[in-house]
């Protein structure tokens, strides 16, 4: 008896590696168009997939776009809690934070394109709305990040304030900046950070 074979255009292996390629393609193509202007048929022939396992797995665009944001947050807010976990201060979680940025900008740049069209694809598109907890997520980590010890004068909401307005302007240095370039800012907004938390 020869094994079952895959539907035309669906991967080889098990669903969770046609979901896999599906949520890469789908970044890739999220970070590079936005939400409205990336297609699933795009997105599907990347992937070597099919709609029907794209709406098996998703839904629908928006579920598959909400899939994505998750993805996303969960390895950037990971990856900025991890570096933090260790550090007392707010200089010094600001300090880690600054340099996993780095590492996270030079592995995939579509995180740093994907985090720069978020807001606007949330804010243009109703059907997102499913995802507005997506968005709070990065607010209530900077508030952790702010809960370190401060400087003398340093307010939490300032820290607050500061923190977003690093990683949105940083972010937006990586989806313009060579990783060279990059690391050079991140650098010195480190030294800059180490004296103003």
């Amino acid at each position: 008896m020869s094994p079952a074979r895959n539907s035309p255009g669906r991967p080889a292996g098990e669903g969770g590696v046609a979901r896999a390629a599906l949520l890469a393609a789908a970044r890739r193509h999220f970070a590079l168009r936005g939400y409205g202007g990336a297609t699933l048929k795009d997105i599907v022939a990347e992937a070597n997939a099919s709609f029907p396992t794209l709406y098996h797995h998703f839904g629908s665009k928006a579920g598959l776009y909400v899939a994505v944001a998750t993805e996303v947050n969960d390895l950037v807010l990971g990856a900025f809690a991890n570096a933090a976990a260790d550090h007392a201060s707010v200089a010094a979680r600001v300090d880690a934070l600054l340099r996993v940025t780095v590492t996270l900008q030079a592995s995939d740049p579509t995180i740093a394109n994907f985090v720069m069209y978020a807001p606007v694809d949330f804010a243009l598109h109703p059907e997102l709305a499913v995802a507005s907890g997506e968005m709070h997520r990065l607010r209530s980590l900077v508030e952790e990040l702010a809960s370190g010890d401060l400087s003398a004068g340093v307010t939490r909401a300032d820290a607050i304030r500061t923190i977003t307005v690093l990683i949105f302007g940083l972010s937006r240095v990586a989806v313009t900046a060579t990783p060279a370039e990059y690391r050079r800012a991140a650098l010195a907004t480190r030294r800059l950070a180490r004296k103003s938390f």
